[in-house]
């Protein structure tokens, strides 16, 4: 075996092993049930990284979006003519989370400018199952039925001319803002069985969740890592 046959054969060795490697243990797990004063669904989990795997927290950032020149047209048409689709931005690392109290004034269309008197705020996610999508985010939450309970979500709509926002197997997907702000996590998604709830996805909001987990775990020390070379 040449010398380059060897050092091709060692560098998929080690990316093997790699990818081998332990992610994590679960740490912490949220019961599902209703948050008793927000009224939002708590669903999430927290997992210790491995050490061996990860010598620094690693940076949340999406992969590259794959939106057609056509679905960004019409993404981003209730906008200024000028204003193109904002790729660069949404291929930074996520590190800056929306109030809720932004989001309710930008949708009750009171607050930023570039919302007035305009649709609902587009956002978009990466899912498992789906990719990219995006979507319109309701003004109104909506009541969202779990097995035995119901809650009070955000919602994201479907943009007519687009892909659902999302499908079986998107839970847990990240939603962010055009400005690359996380909006909150999608745990229910659309169902194709169903006319009235394919048009609809349920986010719990970012900052609710965070709450919860300092609440939970009785601390203020809960952060998403932010890139320093940024």
């Amino acid at each position: 075996m040449s010398e380059e046959s060897e050092k091709k054969c060692s560098d998929r060795k080690a990316k093997t092993a790699e990818v081998r490697l332990q992610f994590g243990v679960v740490d912490t797990v949220s019961r599902k049930t209703k948050h008793p004063v927000n009224n939002c669904l708590r669903g999430w989990a927290l997992i210790k990284l491995s050490d061996d795997r990860f010598l620094d927290l690693p940076i949340n950032i999406l992969p590259p979006s794959h939106f057609s020149l056509q679905e960004q047209t019409v993404i981003m048409k209730i906008y200024e003519e000028d204003t193109t689709f904002p790729a660069d931005v949404l291929s930074q690392p996520l590190s800056t989370v929306i109030s809720m109290e932004e989001i309710e004034d930008v949708l009750k269309r009171s607050g930023l400018s570039d919302h007035k008197d305009r649709e609902s705020m587009r956002v978009v996610k990466h899912g498992r199952t789906s990719g990219f999508t995006a979507g319109s985010l309701n003004e109104i939450r909506s009541d969202c039925y779990n097995g035995g309970f119901e809650t009070i979500e955000l919602v994201v709509v479907n943009i007519p001319g687009l892909n659902n926002f999302s499908f079986r197997g998107d839970s847990g997907s990240c939603v962010v803002d055009l400005d690359g702000r996380i909006i909150g996590l999608l745990h229910h998604g659309n169902d194709e069985k169903s006319h009235s709830l394919a048009e609809m996805t349920y986010v719990t909001p970012m900052a609710w969740i965070l709450a919860d987990i300092k609440d939970t775990l009785q601390t203020e020390d809960v952060v998403i890592p932010v890139d320093e070379e940024v």
